[in-house]
């Protein structure tokens, strides 16, 4: 059964597959679509305190919690590495 979470529950060092995004404000949403964050896409956690910060392809980019938990992802994506 494929659960849909937000990156918000993920741990350090796992990685999962992007699905789709929460109601945030349309500059966040642009933003996050620029530095690569898509549906689809894979994102791996590198840090979750004081901020998130998620890696994608080679771009690292750093979010605070409100914007993590309307980041939703796979969980039968998600792996530690």
């Amino acid at each position: 059964m494929n659960r849909t979470i937000p990156v918000s529950r993920l741990q350090k060092g796992e990685t999962a597959r992007v699905t789709a995004f929460g109601a945030m404000a349309g500059n966040h949403l642009r933003k996050l679509t620029a530095f690569g964050i898509l549906p689809g896409t894979l994102v791996k956690v590198l840090q979750t305190y004081p901020v998130y910060v998620l890696q994608v392809n080679f771009t690292e980019l750093a979010v605070d919690r409100e914007i993590a938990s309307m980041i939703f992802v796979e969980n039968n994506e998600k792996r530690r590495d």
